[in-house]
């Protein structure tokens, strides 16, 4: 599964984002599970619509993951550099892709995520 998020999106911030995350990395480690792959990429100065706000982004994002046959994060780099530049009709976006291990919330991430 490939989440990719707009970090400016002020309905499904990204403490969403990370807390689908996590839920994702825990289901990962059930035995009917362990063969699925989750990766999280944000997308700077973009709100909630990734496909129309960042189209050149999700485009080259979207493509290498519906390509690669393992999807792995060892296998297939969905970003050219730690952080990719894309250049969009209206400004610069900036990809960023979240290390599973790195993700945590706040309380307060935790407790509005719950209950919404």
């Amino acid at each position: 599964m490939l989440l990719l998020f707009g970090k400016e999106d002020p309905w499904c911030t990204p403490a969403f984002a990370k807390k689908m995350f996590q839920c994702l990395q825990e289901r990962e480690s059930s035995p009917s599970h362990q063969n699925f792959v989750h990766r999280y990429v944000e997308l700077e100065n973009v709100g909630h619509c990734p496909n129309h706000e960042a189209p050149t982004a999700v485009g080259h994002i979207a493509s290498r993951w519906v390509r690669a046959e393992d999807r792995d994060a060892n296998s297939v780099c969905l970003l050219d550099e730690e952080k990719d530049v894309f250049d969009e009709d209206w400004g610069e976006i900036k990809a960023n892709e979240v290390d599973g291990k790195n993700v945590s919330l706040s309380f307060m991430e935790n407790l509005i995520t719950t209950f919404v």
